[in-house]
C-alpha cells in the first residue's frame, strides 16, 4: 500500500524508510494463557536442570565413596590377614585363626554392599521434578474437568 509521499509497507509494520506503522512485529502475540504455559515450562526445565546436577553429584560422591572403601578395605584386608599370618604361623590353630578373619573380612565387606545398596536405594534422582510435574496434571486435570463431562 503505497500513498503519495510513502514508500510500502512490509508486514512487518515497517515502511522501506524505517518508520514503524504499528503493525504486528513478528508471530502473532500468544495471550495470557500461553504466556502462563511457557512461563511455567521455563520454570519446570529449570528444576530439572537443577536436580540433574544434584543427581550427578550424589552419584559422583557414591563412587568415590565406594572406590576408597573398596580400596582401603582390601589394603587393609591384605595387611591384617598377613600380620595375623605371621604372628599365628608356628601354632597348630592357625587354620582356624586364618578362617576367622576370612569370615569377618567378609561379613564387613556385606555390611559395606548392604550400605551402598541401600543408599541407591533411597537415592530418588529428579524426585522434585517428578512431583511437580504429577501436581501440574493434577490441575490440568482439575482445570479441564467441565470441559470433558
Amino acid at each position: 500500500m503505497t500513498r503519495a509521499g510513502q514508500g510500502s509497507v512490509s508486514a512487518a509494520g515497517e515502511s522501506r524508510d524505517g518508520t514503524d506503522h504499528g503493525g504486528p512485529a513478528g508471530p502473532a502475540p500468544l495471550g495470557a494463557a500461553g504466556f502462563a504455559a511457557l512461563n511455567a515450562l521455563r520454570h519446570r526445565v529449570e528444576l530439572a536442570a537443577l536436580e540433574a546436577a544434584e543427581a550427578r553429584d550424589h552419584a559422583a560422591m557414591t563412587a568415590v565413596l565406594l572406590a576408597s572403601a573398596v580400596g582401603l578395605g582390601l589394603m587393609a584386608g591384605f595387611a591384617l590377614t598377613l600380620l595375623l599370618a605371621v604372628l599365628v604361623w608356628n601354632q597348630p590353630w592357625r587354620g582356624e585363626a586364618l578362617g576367622a578373619l576370612a569370615l569377618l573380612e567378609g561379613m564387613a565387606g556385606v555390611l559395606c554392599g548392604a550400605a551402598v545398596r541401600a543408599r541407591l536405594r533411597r537415592w530418588r534422582p529428579f524426585d522434585g521434578i517428578s512431583e511437580q510435574l504429577r501436581q501440574d496434571a493434577q490441575c490440568l486435570q482439575k482445570l479441564t474437568e467441565p470441559f470433558t463431562r
